[in-house]
């Protein structure tokens, strides 16, 4: 029998690791601190909402 799991290899509750989506940004002017963490945090908020939904209704 066939595992039918996928393995992305992401950590649990994150839809788009920063390490992907930093390489389709061109270029940052500022600080990149803090650019990640608002972008982990949005994205963290994102997963949060959609396992919110699944487990309500």
């Amino acid at each position: 029998m066939e595992n039918h799991h996928l393995k992305t290899g992401r950590t649990p509750g994150v839809f788009l690791p920063w390490d992907e989506e930093r390489k389709r940004i061109p270029q940052i002017t500022g600080d990149e601190t803090i650019v990640r963490e608002v972008w982990e945090n949005t994205d963290r908020l994102a997963w949060t909402f959609v396992w919110h939904i699944l487990v309500s209704f």
